[in-house]
Parts: C-alpha cells; structure tokens; sequence
C-alpha cells in the first residue's frame, strides 16, 4: 500500500473522530459545546492538511521518494496509546489537575521527545494555561478527583 493510501486511511479515520466529536458535543450547553467544536475543526484542517502534503508530494515524486523513513514502532505505538488509555481513566479518580501533569511528563520521557527541563516546563505550563483558561476564565468544571 503506498503512501498516500495510508495517508488517506489516517485521513478518514481522524475525520470520522471529529465528526463524533462534533455531534457529541450537540448535546452540550452553548458554554460547553464550544471547546469540541472547535477541535473537531482543528482535527478536520490538520488531516486535511496532511493528506494535501501527501499528495503534492506523490504529484512531484515517486513513491519511494514520498515514503516515510522510519517504519512504526508498533510496540512503542501500543504502549503510547495505553498510556492514553490510562490517563483518561485516571482524570476521574487522580484528577485533572494531577493526571495531566503525570501523563505528560510519562508520554514525553517514553517518547524521549524532549529533554527533562523541556519536558517539566510543558507539563506545568499547559496544566496552568488549563487552569486559568477553564477554570479561571469560562468557569468550567474539570474533574478534581480527590481535590473535590
């Protein structure tokens, strides 16, 4: 299968997500809808975008030319989205607030994508934009856990 196949099934697949969580979110109050919404068109452009890059790129080129280097980890891939996984079970019973910063800090150092310094400087900064955004500006309920 050639790369823009793939591309094409990522494509679809990430879609399919937005459009999920687009109708879901139909089901919010005004106040809560807009944060989905506005993912799920984020979501949309981004796979669109990606599947334009790759068809430019198979009209310039060959297909070897167009393929991706490093083939896919699937044992790192597997354990990356059980740590999703469980990050979204541990944002009810750790909360939001101590889930995030933990999962953050986990994925990172597991994906070796940053250094340490980086790695903390992102997890607090984002847990802290989080906060005063959610919490602080719009007044939206995160879940605690058993800071509640």
């Amino acid at each position: 299968m050639g790369n823009l196949a793939k591309t094409g099934i990522a494509t679809g697949l990430a879609i399919i997500f937005a459009v999920g969580l687009y109708l879901d979110s139909s089901k919010m109050s005004f106040e809560g809808y807009l944060l989905p919404r506005l993912l799920s068109a984020v979501i949309i452009l981004l796979a669109l975008g990606m599947f334009l890059e790759a068809w430019r790129c198979q009209c310039r080129a060959t297909d070897s030319e167009c393929a991706v280097e490093a083939p896919i980890d699937k044992t790192k891939a597997f354990v990356f989205v059980a740590m999703i996984c469980a990050y979204i079970v541990g944002i009810n019973w750790l909360g939001y607030f101590v889930a995030t910063p933990a999962f953050i800090i986990g994925a990172l150092h597991y994906l070796k994508a940053m250094t340490w310094k980086g790695t903390l400087l992102l997890a607090v900064g984002f847990t802290l934009f989080v906060y005063l955004l959610f919490v602080s500006f719009l007044h939206l309920p995160i879940p605690l856990g058993p800071m509640e």
